[in-house]
C-alpha cells in the first residue's frame, strides 16, 4: 500500500514539473519577438504635436461646416479654403444633388440662417453686413430694407408686420410696405436731466433777485421744457424715445 502511495506521489510531481516547463518555454518565445516588433515599430510612428497642429490644421482635413437650412430644401454650408484659413460658402440641392459654390456677389441672398419670420409665414427678416433683407419665402423675391453705414441687427418681425432692429443703443420699427421708420425707444446711460432748481441759499437767493437776465433765462428753459411735454403728450407725430439709465 505504501509503495503504491509512493508510486502515485511521484506520478503527480512529474506531471506538475512537465506543466510548468511547457508553459514556459512558449511565453519565452513569445514575448521576445513582440518586444522586438514593437520596438521597431516605435520608430515609425508619427508623433503629432501642438506645433504642427498649429502650422498646419489641413492635415486634419476641411470638413463641411457651419451648416444651415436654405429655401426650396436646400441646404448651405462653409468649407475651408486648402492652405489658408478663408471659407467659401456652398449649396446643396437635396433634389438634384447637386452642390455649388455661392459667389461673394450672391452671398447676401441666401445668409438668412436664424432668420426671424413674419407671422403670415410668408416672410423672413435677417441681417447681413450690418444691414437688412426680406425674403419671400415662395418666390424668393428679396428687398432690402437698409443701405446705411451704420451696424443694423438683430432684426425680428413684430405683431403688426413692422421689422424691428437695433442700432448701437436705439431701436426702430420699419414698415415694409410705406417704408416709414420709427424710432421706438434709445437707451441713455446717463442721468435725465432736472428741472431748474430754486437757489438754496440766501446769497443765491439775493444774487438771482438782483440779476433779473438769470431769472428770466430761468424762466424760459422750463417754460420750453414743459412746452415740449405737452407737445410730446399730444401729438402722435413727434417722438421721444429716450430712456435715460444713468
Amino acid at each position: 500500500m505504501k509503495i503504491k502511495l509512493i508510486v502515485t506521489a511521484l506520478s503527480l510531481c512529474l506531471v506538475a514539473c512537465s506543466n510548468i516547463q511547457i508553459n514556459e518555454l512558449p511565453v519565452q518565445a513569445i514575448t521576445s519577438p513582440v518586444k522586438a516588433a514593437s520596438a521597431q515599430g516605435s520608430k515609425s510612428v508619427n508623433i503629432i504635436t501642438l506645433k504642427k497642429i498649429m502650422a498646419d490644421p489641413d492635415w486634419m482635413g476641411r470638413s463641411p461646416e457651419s451648416w444651415y437650412w436654405g429655401n426650396n430644401n436646400r441646404v448651405h454650408y462653409q468649407q475651408k479654403q486648402q492652405g489658408n484659413p478663408l471659407r467659401n460658402l456652398y449649396e446643396v440641392n437635396l433634389d438634384t444633388h447637386k452642390t455649388i459654390q455661392v459667389t461673394l456677389a450672391n452671398q447676401h441672398k441666401v445668409a438668412d440662417k436664424g432668420a426671424s419670420i413674419d407671422p403670415t409665414k410668408n416672410y423672413k427678416v435677417y441681417a447681413f453686413k450690418g444691414d437688412i433683407f426680406v425674403k419671400t419665402i415662395a418666390t424668393e423675391q428679396l428687398k432690402q430694407l437698409t443701405f446705411t453705414s451704420e451696424q443694423e441687427r438683430k432684426p425680428k418681425f413684430l405683431n403688426n408686420g413692422r421689422v424691428a432692429y437695433q442700432i448701437g443703443h436705439s431701436f426702430f420699427s420699419h414698415d415694409i410696405r410705406s417704408g416709414q421708420i420709427k424710432e421706438l425707444a434709445k437707451l441713455e446711460l446717463i442721468d435725465k436731466p432736472k428741472a431748474s432748481k430754486q437757489p438754496e441759499t440766501y446769497l443765491a437767493t439775493e444774487q438771482q433777485k438782483l440779476i433779473n437776465y438769470i431769472a428770466l433765462q430761468q424762466r424760459n428753459i422750463e417754460l420750453t421744457q414743459a412746452q415740449q411735454q405737452r407737445l410730446n403728450n399730444a401729438n402722435n407725430a413727434v417722438n421721444d424715445p429716450r430712456f435715460y439709465l444713468g
